[in-house]
């Protein structure tokens, strides 16, 4: 079993490896993105399945501006599984980095979702695959979780803004 996870590692690291990756000048031109499931920091165990739903907002959003190309997140899972990873929640930040690498990503975009009050609050950030280092971030707030993927559709639009300047 560790014999076929050493020989697939490297394959694996090899077939990515002519993924582009972003240049300080170019960042949004050419960024290489898995989205993650946002994670639910509302206390509202009932909202955690609403993670993937709003990683697909984030990733509809992304998508449909130039300079983005997605990796299709279910496609990290399936490296993972390959090289034999665990992948539970993709709580470490440090594993998920390392499984965007593998994907070919030049960056991930990590966020969670939470209320304050009566507001809910969507946070993004994309992170560069190979340092960890946060390229942008963006925060939106509206009316209420039932809002919630309005509210991650604009922080998407918000972040990619960020991205491009």
């Amino acid at each position: 079993m560790k014999r076929t996870t050493l020989i697939l590692l490297p394959l694996l690291m090899a077939a990515c490896a002519g993924a582009p990756s972003s240049t300080p000048g170019q960042k949004a031109q050419q960024m290489t993105l898995v989205v993650l499931p946002l994670h639910n920091d509302t206390g509202d165990a009932s909202l955690d399945a609403t993670g993937a739903a709003l990683a697909d907002v984030v990733s509809a959003r992304l998508i449909g501006l130039k300079g983005f190309r997605l990796i299709e997140r279910r496609r990290l899972q399936e490296i993972a599984s390959e090289a034999r990873l665990a992948m539970t929640g993709l709580t470490d930040e440090g594993s998920a980095l390392q499984l965007g690498k593998l994907a070919g990503a030049s960056a991930l975009a990590l966020g969670s979702y939470s209320k304050v009050g009566d507001k809910a609050v969507v946070s993004l950030r994309v992170v560069k695959s190979e340092t960890g280092e946060i390229l942008g971030a963006a925060t939106e707030r509206g009316s209420g979780v039932s809002k919630l993927d309005q509210i991650a559709d604009r922080a998407a639009k918000k972040l990619a803004d960020a991205l491009a300047r």
